[in-house]
Protein backbone atom coordinates (compact mmCIF):
# COMPACT_ATOMS: atom_id res chain seq x y z
CA UNK A 1 0.00 0.00 0.00
CA UNK A 2 1.17 3.52 -0.77
CA UNK A 3 1.52 6.03 2.05
CA UNK A 4 1.95 9.80 2.28
CA UNK A 5 5.51 10.64 3.44
CA UNK A 6 5.36 12.44 6.83
CA UNK A 7 6.90 15.81 7.75
CA UNK A 8 10.52 15.62 8.89
CA UNK A 9 11.02 12.74 6.47
CA UNK A 10 11.55 12.06 2.79
CA UNK A 11 10.58 9.10 0.66
CA UNK A 12 12.74 8.25 -2.34
CA UNK A 13 11.14 6.14 -5.04
CA UNK A 14 10.35 2.57 -3.96
CA UNK A 15 10.84 3.44 -0.27
CA UNK A 16 9.09 1.06 2.12
CA UNK A 17 9.18 3.42 5.14
CA UNK A 18 9.76 7.21 5.49
CA UNK A 19 13.41 8.20 6.00
CA UNK A 20 14.27 10.92 8.56
CA UNK A 21 15.81 14.07 7.12
CA UNK A 22 19.52 14.08 8.04
CA UNK A 23 21.14 16.80 10.15
CA UNK A 24 21.43 20.06 8.26
CA UNK A 25 18.12 19.45 6.44
CA UNK A 26 14.40 19.71 7.22
CA UNK A 27 11.00 19.05 5.68
CA UNK A 28 7.84 20.87 6.72
CA UNK A 29 5.48 19.25 4.18
CA UNK A 30 4.21 15.76 3.56
CA UNK A 31 4.95 13.72 0.47
CA UNK A 32 8.53 14.91 -0.03
CA UNK A 33 11.02 12.98 -2.16
CA UNK A 34 13.98 15.07 -0.87
CA UNK A 35 14.58 17.23 2.20
CA UNK A 36 15.34 20.96 2.10
CA UNK A 37 18.74 22.26 3.22
CA UNK A 38 18.62 24.21 6.48
CA UNK A 39 18.45 28.01 6.06
CA UNK A 40 21.47 30.12 7.06
CA UNK A 41 21.13 31.49 10.60
CA UNK A 42 19.42 28.28 11.75
CA UNK A 43 20.40 24.69 12.51
CA UNK A 44 18.55 21.47 11.80
CA UNK A 45 18.74 18.25 13.80
CA UNK A 46 17.77 14.86 12.41
CA UNK A 47 14.09 14.73 11.44
CA UNK A 48 13.67 18.54 11.64
CA UNK A 49 10.11 19.57 10.73
CA UNK A 50 10.29 23.40 10.78
CA UNK A 51 12.52 26.48 10.80
CA UNK A 52 11.64 28.86 13.65
CA UNK A 53 13.10 30.85 16.58
CA UNK A 54 13.79 27.68 18.59
CA UNK A 55 16.51 26.62 16.13
CA UNK A 56 18.31 29.93 15.68
CA UNK A 57 22.11 29.97 15.96
CA UNK A 58 23.48 31.02 19.41
CA UNK A 59 24.92 34.44 20.23
CA UNK A 60 28.65 34.57 19.44
CA UNK A 61 28.25 32.03 16.62
CA UNK A 62 27.01 31.90 13.05
CA UNK A 63 25.25 29.17 11.10
CA UNK A 64 25.84 28.88 7.36
CA UNK A 65 23.33 27.05 5.18
CA UNK A 66 23.07 23.39 6.17
CA UNK A 67 24.16 23.82 9.81
CA UNK A 68 23.55 21.02 12.30
CA UNK A 69 24.00 22.72 15.71
CA UNK A 70 23.48 26.06 17.53
CA UNK A 71 27.23 26.72 17.75
CA UNK A 72 28.13 25.65 14.23
CA UNK A 73 30.90 28.22 13.68
CA UNK A 74 32.24 30.70 16.27
CA UNK A 75 32.59 34.31 15.22
CA UNK A 76 36.35 34.51 14.58
CA UNK A 77 38.68 36.49 16.80
CA UNK A 78 38.14 40.22 16.27
CA UNK A 79 34.42 39.77 15.53
CA UNK A 80 31.30 39.35 17.65
CA UNK A 81 27.51 39.03 17.54
CA UNK A 82 25.02 39.66 20.32
CA UNK A 83 22.02 38.28 18.44
CA UNK A 84 20.78 34.80 17.65
CA UNK A 85 20.43 33.67 14.06
CA UNK A 86 23.66 35.17 12.69
CA UNK A 87 24.42 33.97 9.17
CA UNK A 88 28.08 34.81 8.44
CA UNK A 89 31.06 37.11 9.06
CA UNK A 90 31.24 40.81 8.14
CA UNK A 91 28.77 40.31 5.31
CA UNK A 92 26.21 43.00 6.15
CA UNK A 93 23.15 42.74 8.36
CA UNK A 94 22.76 39.68 10.56
CA UNK A 95 26.48 38.79 10.50
CA UNK A 96 29.38 38.75 12.97
CA UNK A 97 30.51 42.39 13.24
CA UNK A 98 34.00 43.84 13.52
CA UNK A 99 35.20 44.51 17.06
CA UNK A 100 35.42 48.27 17.71
CA UNK A 101 38.80 49.88 18.46
CA UNK A 102 39.39 50.10 22.20
CA UNK A 103 37.74 46.69 22.66
CA UNK A 104 38.71 43.07 21.96
CA UNK A 105 36.73 40.01 20.94
CA UNK A 106 38.05 36.44 21.41
CA UNK A 107 36.58 33.74 19.14
CA UNK A 108 32.88 33.09 19.93
CA UNK A 109 32.28 36.53 21.47
CA UNK A 110 28.70 37.58 22.20
CA UNK A 111 29.85 41.08 23.27
CA UNK A 112 32.82 43.42 22.99
CA UNK A 113 35.22 43.39 25.96
CA UNK A 114 36.88 46.53 27.32
CA UNK A 115 40.57 46.74 26.47
CA UNK A 116 42.25 46.62 29.92
CA UNK A 117 44.61 49.25 31.29
CA UNK A 118 48.22 48.62 30.27
CA UNK A 119 47.08 47.49 26.82
CA UNK A 120 45.70 48.80 23.55
CA UNK A 121 43.25 47.27 21.08
CA UNK A 122 43.02 48.32 17.42
CA UNK A 123 39.81 47.52 15.52
CA UNK A 124 39.20 43.75 15.05
CA UNK A 125 41.46 42.78 17.97
CA UNK A 126 41.08 39.23 19.27
CA UNK A 127 43.18 39.97 22.36
CA UNK A 128 44.75 43.05 23.99
CA UNK A 129 48.25 44.15 22.96
CA UNK A 130 50.57 45.39 25.73
CA UNK A 131 51.73 49.00 25.78
CA UNK A 132 55.41 48.91 24.75
CA UNK A 133 58.33 49.43 27.10
CA UNK A 134 58.96 53.14 27.57
CA UNK A 135 55.22 53.77 27.89
CA UNK A 136 52.37 52.89 30.24
CA UNK A 137 48.58 52.67 29.98
CA UNK A 138 46.68 54.00 32.98
CA UNK A 139 43.20 53.82 31.46
CA UNK A 140 40.99 51.32 29.62
CA UNK A 141 39.86 51.30 25.99
CA UNK A 142 43.07 52.54 24.37
CA UNK A 143 43.02 51.99 20.61
CA UNK A 144 46.69 52.21 19.55
CA UNK A 145 50.21 52.24 20.97
CA UNK A 146 50.26 56.01 20.45
CA UNK A 147 47.42 56.22 22.98
CA UNK A 148 49.73 54.71 25.64
CA UNK A 149 51.34 57.43 27.77
CA UNK A 150 55.03 58.18 27.23
CA UNK A 151 57.01 57.48 30.41
CA UNK A 152 57.13 60.51 32.69
CA UNK A 153 60.40 62.46 32.58
CA UNK A 154 62.64 61.51 35.49
CA UNK A 155 61.17 58.00 35.59
CA UNK A 156 61.63 54.78 33.63
CA UNK A 157 59.16 52.22 32.23
CA UNK A 158 61.10 49.00 31.67
CA UNK A 159 58.43 46.41 30.82
CA UNK A 160 55.52 45.96 28.44
CA UNK A 161 51.97 46.31 29.69
CA UNK A 162 52.65 48.73 32.57
CA UNK A 163 49.82 50.53 34.35
CA UNK A 164 52.21 53.19 35.70
CA UNK A 165 55.92 54.10 35.70
CA UNK A 166 58.38 51.51 37.04
CA UNK A 167 60.21 54.00 39.29
CA UNK A 168 62.51 57.03 39.37
CA UNK A 169 65.70 57.22 37.33
CA UNK A 170 68.86 56.26 39.30
CA UNK A 171 71.08 58.90 40.86
CA UNK A 172 73.97 59.65 38.50
CA UNK A 173 71.71 59.40 35.45
CA UNK A 174 68.91 61.42 33.93
CA UNK A 175 65.75 60.29 32.11
CA UNK A 176 64.32 62.58 29.47
CA UNK A 177 61.77 61.15 27.04
CA UNK A 178 62.40 63.88 24.44
CA UNK A 179 65.93 62.52 23.94
CA UNK A 180 65.35 58.74 24.15
CA UNK A 181 62.98 56.14 25.55
CA UNK A 182 62.96 55.91 29.33
CA UNK A 183 63.24 52.13 29.53
CA UNK A 184 65.92 51.54 32.19
CA UNK A 185 66.78 53.41 35.43
CA UNK A 186 70.41 53.91 34.37
CA UNK A 187 70.42 54.67 30.61
CA UNK A 188 74.01 54.36 29.33
CA UNK A 189 73.59 57.34 27.00
CA UNK A 190 72.28 59.51 29.83
CA UNK A 191 75.11 59.34 32.37
CA UNK A 192 75.46 62.57 34.27
CA UNK A 193 78.30 64.53 32.56
CA UNK A 194 81.39 65.91 34.24
CA UNK A 195 80.72 69.12 36.11
CA UNK A 196 77.06 68.22 36.72
CA UNK A 197 75.09 66.24 39.27
CA UNK A 198 71.97 64.14 38.82
CA UNK A 199 69.90 63.21 41.84
CA UNK A 200 67.43 60.31 41.75
CA UNK A 201 64.59 61.14 39.38
CA UNK A 202 66.53 63.78 37.43
CA UNK A 203 65.18 64.90 34.07
CA UNK A 204 68.28 66.87 33.06
CA UNK A 205 71.79 67.29 34.50
CA UNK A 206 72.24 70.15 36.98
CA UNK A 207 75.49 72.15 36.88
CA UNK A 208 77.66 71.81 39.97
CA UNK A 209 78.20 74.98 42.03
CA UNK A 210 81.55 76.65 41.43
Amino acid sequence: ARFNCTIGHYCPEETVLPVECPVGYYMNETGAEVCTICDSGYYCIEGQIAINDTVKCDEGYFCPEGSSGPQQEPCPGGFWTGIRGTTGVDSGDNSCASCTEGFYCPPGSASELDCPAGSYCPAESSEPLPCPAGKFGDSENLASSSDCTTCTDGYYCEAEGLLDVSGPCDAGFYCNSTERDNIVPNPPLSICPVGHHCEQGSTTPARCAE
